[in-house]
Parts: C-alpha cells; structure tokens; sequence
C-alpha cells in the first residue's frame, strides 16, 4: 500500500482478498465499521454458512432464498451441515434445504457431519440424492459413515480435488469394513489429488477385536492416478497405498481407541496387508514425505512402518521416537544404507520421558552416520497428551522465549544441536523446536506441533574434517527461521535437488 494510503481507498476486490483471510467473527465486526468495507466483509460472512438438519432447514432456505433475491446464493463457497439431534424434528425438513442445493452454484465446499444420521430420517434420501447430485465441488467432506454413507458415494456426480471420507467409529466399533475394489472404483475418487480415509478395514474382525484371516485382496479394476497426498487414520495402509501410482505424501495416524484385553488398537497386528511383503510389488509410489503419529506409547507399529518405508523410499521421513524401539529404529537405518535409498531428511519427535529421548540422540540417531542424510530436525514436546488450543498458542507465540517445560527438557534442547552435528557427518543443516501439541480446529485429526524453531547451517566442511570415530568437527552457523522454513518446503518439494542445498 502506498504511503498515506487508506484501506477505504482500495478498490473491492482489493478489500476482498483482505479480508478473505480474516476469521469471520472478526469480518463480522469489520462489516460494522463502514459502508465501504461492510460490502466485502458481508461477502466473506456469508462464504461459509453452518446449519443444523433438518430442524433449521426451513430457516435457512428463507435466509437464502426469501430475503436476499440470490445474493446469498452467489456468496456462499462452503457450507457445513450437522445433525440436528433432537427428539422432535420437522416431518419432512430435508426438503428446503434441498430447494438450497438446487440452486446454488457458487458452492466449493461440502462437508457433512453425522452422515449416518441424516441418511437414516425416513427423508434422508431427499438429501442424499440432493448431494449426489452436486457436480462442480472442489471438497468434499463426509463424516461418521456407515453402509448408508459408503452406499451414497456410489452415487455421487462430483469429482473434487480434495475428498475425506471418514467412518462411524467408536470404541465399540472402531472401524468399518469396506470392499477395496468398491472403493478404488469410486468415481468420487478419480480425480482427488488430496484423499483423507479414517477407521476403514478390509478385513473381518472376531468377537475379540482381532482381525481374521485376511482373504487375499481383488485386483482393483482402478488407480486413484490423480492423488498426491494421502492421510489416512487407524488403517491398513498398503492396501490403499498400493492404488495411487504417483502417490508424493503419505501420513499415517495411529489413535487409540479401545482395549480389548489384548493387543492395543490400532497396533501391527490390525494391519495384516502392511506386515507382509505381498504387496510391495504392487507399490509404484516414490514418497517424498512419509510422517507418522501414534497417540500412545502401547501401540506397536514397527513392521507397518518399515514395511511402508522399504516399499515406498520416502525421502523425508517424520515420526515419534517411539520411546526408542531400537528394533524400529535399526531396520530404518539398515533400510536407508541401501544403494536405492533416498532418505535425506530426518523429523522426530521427542517426548515424555527425557531419559529416553536422549538415549534415542546417543544410540539411535548415530545408526543412520553413513546414509546421506542431509537434514535433521527435532521436535521437542513434554507430552502429546496435553495440548493447547489455538488460541493459547497464539498467546504463548508471542512471547518467543516462553517454552514452559522441566529444566531437563530444557537442557536437551540446548545439547541437541552439536549431538545431531556429532552424529551425521553428511549434515546440511540442522534444526530443533520446543514446542506442543495444539489441538485440532475441527477436533477430528490428531493434534499437530507448534513451537519456536531455530535453523543451523552446517558448513561444508563437516564431513571432510570428520575425525577417525566419524564425529564432526565443524561448528554450527545459526540462520534465520526463514531460511530455515524454505530448506524445509524445498527438500519436501518436487524440486527438489541434492546439489542445491
């Protein structure tokens, strides 16, 4: 903006894309302030609508419909439909919200929550079939999805870039057994480069808990060609991961929900496709990122990890220490000294116990001295358990110093970096952020870390002035966080190049 300039100066379109990233609680106080801003903040208001169903659907087909003459319609880009859940609901309510999606145009993003629910309304149909018939979303979200859901996605029009798909679990019933070629056939799928599936199984699973023998799996009669990045949640991953050729990202979660008595859930022993070598040759994918989160110490996934890691040669790989499974951490290490590896980057995550995440820096860590890595960075959380919301971060984020957490902790994070540089003479660079865990926006993803990160450059001359035992010598260079981020995207990047690092 030029100096002296105003905001009310600006034209509308320029106000627009201001305040398209502003929360609408903060556009809708903005809409107040004058006529010439009220204009674009009323249009980012009404960009994202939330109603409940049926009971409000009469409202709201007023609302778009009787008092605006389609302004309303042209705005909206999202709207997010949740179960009313009352005891009393209108006989025939799904109807006007219907009439809505009839008519709007606009509408970019769907997301639907309690699908099972609306689905099973003696007029539930009405709104299936008004959301099959939906052909130009760009997102599609469907949540809590049962044998009503999966039927429903058969008939869908749209082919959106992004589509998550997410199962009616609980700790009951955490999962929801699919047909892999039905899926793979989905034409909803055919075109996604963003696919997000949460607590589906292919398997049958015994009173117990425990999956049965595993039928061998259909030849699919469809690839997903179009998807790039890949999150799936308390799933069987190389069945899935074996259906996108050109598949980039992979993250694999791991929540816990239940304990039968035995094994916990999710654990290797759910996941009989990814702890065999029959499907390797069916994996295509070259990933350039493969990130890993387990919410809990008791689930044991060592042979899906390595198994995902020796088909698939991620080049950044992010994970948990996973209060130092030596057995884990060794098969990579073994895995990455190969000719075809192409490991370049290291993300951990350490966690609860300081004992144990520095015995992971002095013996874990050094296994992987002769691999090529280029990159480590380490992530440091008192516990992943607790986490803040984003609000709270946003308040500790502005003091840059301010890492409440045990003077063990603390120390780790200051001894981190030399051991890192001391451990991998092949270093570039090098990073560690103290931080935590913030919750999920949405609450239905794992939590993700936030935190304050520095940035080290290694100098060129670290692995040529490594001493006898293969330690470093070199000190660190500190650079700026920026820097640091760009290092980051570009070695997680297609364009990525081992020469320009």
């Amino acid at each position: 903006m030029a100096p002296g300039a105003n905001i009310l100066s600006l034209n509308d379109d320029i106000l627009g894309i201001i305040v398209a990233w502003l929360p609408q609680r903060d556009a809708a106080k903005l809409a107040l302030t004058s006529r010439v801003v009220s204009t674009a903040a009323r249009r980012r208001i009404l960009s994202s609508l939330q109603l409940t169903a049926p009971v409000a659907s009469v409202r709201f087909r007023k609302f778009m419909l009787d008092e605006d003459d389609g302004y309303r319609l042209q705005c909206l880009r999202k709207l997010t439909i949740h179960d009313s859940n009352v005891l009393y609901e209108p006989p025939d309510g799904y109807t006007p919200l219907a009439d809505v999606l009839e008519r709007v145009r606009n509408l970019q993003t769907l997301v639907v929550t309690s699908v099972e629910e609306h689905l099973a309304d003696p007029n539930g149909y009405i709104l299936g079939d008004a959301i099959a018939s939906l052909r130009d979303l760009r997102e599609l979200d469907l949540r809590s999805v049962d044998e009503e859901g999966l039927d429903l996605c058969k008939n869908l029009t749209c082919k959106p870039d992004v589509f998550r798909l997410e199962a009616l679990s609980s700790s009951f019933a955490p999962h929801v057994l699919v047909d892999r070629t039905m899926l793979s056939e989905l034409n909803v799928l055919q075109r996604a480069s963003v696919i997000t599936l949460h607590d589906f199984t292919f398997v049958e699973f015994g009173d117990q808990g425990q999956p049965l023998s595993p039928p061998p799996l259909p030849k699919p009669t469809a690839l997903w060609p179009s998807a790039k990045t890949l999150r799936l949640r308390n799933m069987d991953p190389m069945p899935v991961v074996a259906l996108c050729p050109n598949l980039a990202c992979l993250h694999l979660a791991a929540v816990m929900l239940c304990h039968d008595g035995g094994d916990f859930y999710p654990s290797d022993v759910h996941n009989p496709y990814s702890i065999t070598d029959t499907l390797e040759p069916q994996v295509t994918a070259r990933l350039r990122v493969f990130d890993v989160f387990v919410d809990n110490e008791e689930s044991r996934l060592t042979k899906t990890i390595v198994t995902i890691v020796r088909a698939t040669y991620p080049r950044a790989f992010s994970t948990q220490f996973h209060y130092c499974d030596t057995g884990l951490w060794g098969q990579l290490a073994s895995l990455a000294k190969r000719p075809d590896s192409r490991l370049r980057y290291l993300d951990v995550l350490l966690h609860e116990n300081t004992t144990l995440a520095q015995k992971w820096l002095d013996e874990c860590l050094p296994q992987f001295s002769d691999c090529g890595i280029l990159c480590v960075r380490i992530r440091l959380v008192e516990s992943i358990g607790n986490t803040i919301t984003e609000q709270e971060w946003q308040s500790l984020e502005a003091h840059s110093d301010d890492w409440d957490a045990e003077s063990d902790w603390e120390e780790l994070r200051d001894t981190a970096p030399e051991l890192i540089l001391h451990a991998i003479p092949s270093l570039r660079y090098v990073s560690v952020s103290p931080g935590y865990m913030m919750e999920d926006r949405n609450g239905h993803d794992e939590p993700a870390f936030v935190g304050w990160t520095q940035w080290w450059r290694v100098p060129s001359g670290n692995s040529e002035t490594a001493s006898e035992d293969g330690q470093a010598t070199t000190g660190l260079v500190q650079i700026d966080a920026g820097e640091g981020w760009r290092i980051h995207a570009y070695m997680r990047s297609e364009a990525f190049q081992e020469g320009n690092i």
